[in-house]
């Protein structure tokens, strides 16, 4: 990554702007078998944003949490409880613990990011398994 100051905090600006449009295309989301899409995106995203954030911070840029994470409010399919969240309960324990912590130190992105991604795989395969017997009976 480039060493200037100004394309750290454009990297940083167009991961928060994925990032937001991954949270985005959750919101409003019908529980369909695009979930696994959805939560791969958001992993995406998160990657994304750990990786702007870090490099802002090694140039010495000072870390902002993402305005009101303490108190975002996710869509109905990634909250607690949701019928649409399948894979391992520890795993959704993990990304709830993470959410909560997003306010916190630029870390917490990137523990978001391997746990999402964690998720996105499980789906994956859980969903590829429902289609195959879908297909064979």
């Amino acid at each position: 990554m480039s060493a200037d100051p100004r394309m750290a905090l454009e990297q940083v600006q167009l991961a928060d702007e994925r990032w937001g449009e991954a949270l985005e295309a959750s919101a409003e989301a019908p529980p369909d078998e695009g979930f696994a899409r959805r939560v791969r995106a958001i992993a995406n995203a998160a990657e994304q944003e750990a990786a702007a954030l870090r490099h802002a911070d090694q140039l010495g840029l000072a870390h902002r949490p993402h305005p009101g994470a303490r108190n975002m409010q996710l869509s109905h399919e990634l909250r607690p409880a949701a019928r649409s969240r399948r894979g391992p309960a520890e795993l959704w324990e993990r990304f709830d613990a993470a959410v909560t912590d997003l306010g916190e130190p630029l870390d917490v992105v990137g523990e978001l990011a391997g746990d999402v991604g964690e998720l996105a795989d499980d789906i994956e395969r859980l969903d590829a398994r429902v289609g195959a017997r879908r297909r064979a009976g």
